[in-house]
């Protein structure tokens, strides 16, 4: 969950956890603490083909929390 969405309060946060959950019961909604951009570099990595490790994701997080 990014931005304001935390902000929804416990009626915005429950729908989105229950729906969520429904299709991947195992996942667990956390407070982004990387710009959303990291997001979607990773995302365009893996649609090229590139599968980022653990230490691509931390460099990715570190290099754009110091802009």
């Amino acid at each position: 969950m990014i931005g304001s969405m935390w902000e929804g309060g416990s009626m915005l946060i429950d729908q989105a956890r229950k729906t969520i959950q429904a299709y991947a019961p195992d996942a667990r909604m956390v407070r982004l603490n990387a710009p959303p951009v990291v997001g979607g570099v990773l995302l365009g990595m893996e649609a090229a083909g590139i599968k980022p490790g653990q230490a691509v994701r931390l460099r990715l997080i570190e290099e754009s929390s110091s802009l």
